[in-house]
């Protein structure tokens, strides 16, 4: 079953404030590095990362989506 997630992706995110600041600029690239080190963890590789396959939810965190092109090693 699939989550449903509710929020944008950061492609429109950024479309549509033009910048983050700085504090979220951290928030969000630690929370990427977290989740990938999870998947690298589990022996999953993500070959697809691009800003419209990161989503942030209603809360403010990192959903990276779109693994149909994820590899286990």
């Amino acid at each position: 079953m699939t989550e449903l997630v509710k929020g944008m992706d950061v492609y429109a995110e950024l479309s549509l404030l033009q910048v983050f600041n700085k504090k979220e600029c951290q928030f969000n690239i630690a929370s990427l590095v977290l989740v990938i080190e999870y998947l690298h963890s589990k022996s999953i590789i993500h070959r697809d990362i691009k800003p419209e396959n990161i989503f942030i939810d209603e809360e403010g965190f990192i959903k990276l989506l779109d693994l149909g092109t994820s590899k286990f090693i």
